[in-house]
């Protein structure tokens, strides 16, 4: 998050990274889809290009793809620095400004946005910062992860990613299953001795 701080598409960056939605989630995105007062936003439809065909908005795979996801204070402030910026960039393309979709993630002229530039932006600015190389999914791999180890359960891992079925979330993030079921084990272990501790000293 640091790496791309001030960058043309941090926004594109830290909404992936809060959210776990999919590359083509985010960049088929339009700004009605998003509400910024409420710090919601809703998946409906994905951008996708094959070959040399023009970009095309397509409906989720899913029913569970279809899905809102609440959007915490970071992902809404660089969204709403993402709006400023993109009101300048229509302002000054002018006539010239292509984005009819009202799309919230384009490219300086309002086209849809290249996925293979939004990957080497992202490559380009975590390599700067002297960080591993990443796939622009590797993204939501971490939204998952780091939601699993805050002590999310799979469930809503599940619901936030969109996954078709528990069972894929299960087998992806296994990996994080057993610190969390430490942590777990470790607050219920607190729990438990705190109100026994409680009953003892009410019983004194």
């Amino acid at each position: 998050l640091e790496a791309v701080k001030g960058h043309r598409l941090a926004a594109l960056f830290v909404v992936a990274m809060f959210t776990g939605m999919r590359q083509g989630e985010l960049l088929g995105l339009p700004w009605k889809a998003v509400d910024l007062a409420a710090g919601k936003v809703t998946v409906g439809q994905s951008l996708s290009r094959r070959r040399a065909a023009a970009a095309t908005l397509t409906a989720p795979k899913t029913k569970r793809s279809q899905r809102t996801l609440p959007l915490p204070v970071p992902a809404v402030e660089a969204l709403r620095a993402h709006a400023e910026r993109q009101r300048f960039e229509a302002l000054a393309a002018g006539a010239g400004w292509q984005n009819s979709a009202g799309l919230v993630f384009v490219a300086e002229d309002g086209a849809p946005l290249e996925s293979s530039v939004a990957l080497r932006a992202l490559r380009r600015s975590i390599e700067a910062a002297g960080l591993p190389a990443m796939r622009f999914h590797d993204l939501r791999h971490a939204y998952a992860t780091l939601a699993l180890q805050a002590g999310a359960g799979l469930r809503e891992v599940m619901e936030g990613l969109g996954h078709a079925d528990i069972g894929t979330t299960g087998n992806v993030y296994a990996h994080v299953a057993p610190a969390t079921l430490r942590r777990v084990a470790d607050d219920l272990a607190d729990l438990i001795q705190g109100a026994a501790k409680g009953a003892s000293e009410g019983g004194g």
